[in-house]
């Protein structure tokens, strides 16, 4: 049994160490004089560099306890120790492919290694300044320097935007070859950086990574993304704006248009300026509500098109639009109740213009799978010009989300209803919350101090 649990134990670390260490985009060798930890040797084993006991859990035995690798231990493993580490099988990465930890991209031969050695003419891929227009393709160039043929296994990039590829998979000695990649700077600003790995049968450096970097500059920019206006009356002659700026000669802002008829949105002017030696033009957007936009939060989508079909740009405007009459809290929120547990809570409904009203009525629409949850009791405070709506129910009775919302009806010409979403989620039952630590526990007699294990509390 306790053999059986070190190899069910070690695995999961090995693919734990591999993944951390094939993320890193940089690695710092480590000092020469920099000496891993001392390892006392199983009996009749040989405890492979870098790789500690954990420390057995308590009342376990020593021969139970699993083997911690540490992300800078797994990189100094071969192949093959990690393979007789793992049973006899590589780990594996999505697709059943071996992962295989990744080092630097070698770009000087190495006499000391036998059999076939992949070199690269440059370890990193610096493309320097460029716009996001169109896609980069460079060329790396390297070469098989060992004494026996390479064979290229794989070529990947770290993201979608980095795609690299070869003409062929096989090379025989000192022969070269060149690996193609293709960068797409779509979407991107600024200092972007993403890795190549290319995975071979390099005995020595299985596994390579060559760093690509690049500073993006965008011809066609928005500021702000996200336009927040916060909490205007309907009505309102408040106006927000954005400016796009664009470095592309011509380009021309034709049209924004709204998701929705709660917003307008107009060009509002244009102006060209030099901005670090380059013309640009930046166009401004104003946008305010409509004369009758709709009661209520909204976070609405405006889009912007240009002279170039194929540029279409989009910002989201978000706020609320307040009413005579207003609702505290304006949404309610059920965290993490029990199944088939008391929904219990209130609201308050106001004017805010301090003029009495009256709820004729409350609703509930269940946006979720579960059905209606609640009954309500509204009742006046003092004059009317303030409720308070007392709200009861039962969550479902299992774990699922919940949410909806409650439509108060008013007699208020101006504003006959006023909407409050609510929304939850019912945790199973035996994620009961844990006890409140700060609260003070009865006190204990000696007995049950003395030996908890035996006893219990009041016997």
């Amino acid at each position: 049994m306790a053999r059986s649990t070190t190899r069910l134990h070690l695995p999961l670390a090995l693919a734990a160490a591999i993944a951390a260490g094939a993320s890193a985009q940089e690695s710092k060798p480590a000092p020469a004089d920099t000496k891993a930890p001392a390892v006392k040797p199983q009996p009749d084993a040989k405890t492979p560099p870098m790789v500690k006991p954990a420390q057995p859990a308590k009342g376990a035995s020593a021969a139970g306890s699993g083997q911690q690798v540490t992300p800078e231990g797994i990189k100094q493993l071969s192949p093959e120790e990690v393979k007789k580490m793992m049973g006899g099988q590589m780990p594996t990465a999505a697709g059943g492919k071996p992962m295989t930890p990744a080092s630097p991209a070698r770009t000087a031969h190495d006499p000391a290694v036998q059999g076939p050695q992949l070199v690269f003419e440059k370890g990193t891929l610096d493309l320097g300044k460029i716009t996001d227009e169109k896609e980069i393709t460079s060329v790396v160039k390297f070469r098989n320097t060992g004494t026996s043929t390479l064979t290229i296994k794989n070529a990947a990039g770290s993201c979608g935007c980095t795609v690299p590829s070869l003409s062929k998979l096989v090379y025989e000695p000192n022969e070269e070859g060149e690996l193609t990649i293709i960068y797409n700077p779509h979407n991107r600003k600024g200092d972007v950086s993403s890795t190549i790995t290319v995975t071979s049968d390099d005995p020595a450096l299985p596994s390579q990574q060559i760093p690509l970097k690049a500073n993006v500059t965008q011809m066609v920019t928005m500021d702000p993304m996200m336009l927040p206006i916060g909490q205007i009356d309907r009505g309102s002659a408040s106006v927000k704006s954005v400016t796009v700026t664009s470095r592309i000669p011509d380009l021309q802002i034709t049209q924004a248009t709204p998701a929705s008829p709660r917003l307008v949105a107009t060009i509002a002017g244009v102006t060209d300026a030099v901005v670090d030696g380059a013309n640009i033009r930046q166009t401004k957007i104003d946008v305010a509500l409509a004369p009758d936009a709709a009661y209520g939060p909204f976070n609405e989508m405006v889009t912007v098109r240009t002279s170039d079909p194929a540029r279409t740009l989009n910002f989201t405007v978000s706020g609320e639009v307040m009413g005579p009459i207003a609702a505290s809290p304006a949404r309610l929120s059920f965290p993490g109740v029990l199944p088939s547990g008391d929904l219990n809570t209130s609201l308050t409904v106001q004017s805010r213009k301090g003029e009495p009203f009256t709820i004729t009525g409350v609703q509930e629409v269940a946006q979720g799978s579960h059905a209606p949850l609640f009954t309500f009791n509204p009742q006046p405070n003092g004059d009317k010009t303030s409720w308070t709506v007392g709200i009861t129910g039962k969550a479902p009775g299992m774990q699922t989300a919940i949410r909806g919302e409650l439509i108060v009806n008013t007699d208020s010409a101006e504003m006959p209803q006023l909407r409050v979403a609510y929304f939850g989620f019912v945790r199973p039952a035996a994620s009961a919350p844990p006890p409140n630590l700060n609260q003070k526990q009865p006190a204990q007699d000696d007995a049950w101090k003395n030996n908890p294990s035996s006893l219990s509390p009041g016997n």
